[in-house]
């Protein structure tokens, strides 16, 4: 059973010949425009599923996600617009103790497993 390689960063028709030699399928989706691909090159890949060094069987199909130039020009000109947001600061020292605080989710040291949690 092969692992599937690491193809983050790779042009996307080398990624899908290389997985095509491994006897691995490769399916392209293009990603949607946001901010965070603004700096990314076209036609690269970005991320993928199955994740690297998963072992898989033959024929399995890998989804590799990539950014045409149509969308990082859209992400690029998101990134500007927020870029020029202005930060709303309060005018009266008083009223920074007012704004809410930031909600976070806190991070888990290890995943849930739902069935566990469930087991009679």
């Amino acid at each position: 059973m092969p692992l599937v390689p690491d193809l983050r960063a790779w042009p996307l028709a080398k990624a899908q010949l290389q997985l095509k030699t491994l006897g691995l399928v490769g399916r392209s989706v293009k990603v949607a425009a946001a901010v965070r691909y603004a700096n990314c090159q076209p036609q690269t890949v970005l991320s993928m599923t199955p994740p690297p060094g998963q072992q898989v069987t033959a024929a399995t199909v890998v989804n590799l996600f990539y950014l045409d130039a149509k969308t990082l020009a859209t992400s690029q000109r998101q990134a500007e617009v927020l870029a020029k947001k202005p930060t709303v600061t309060p005018a009266h020292p008083d009223l920074a103790s007012k704004l809410p605080a930031q909600r976070h989710r806190p991070r888990l040291a290890e995943p849930v497993k739902p069935r566990e949690l469930f087991k009679s």
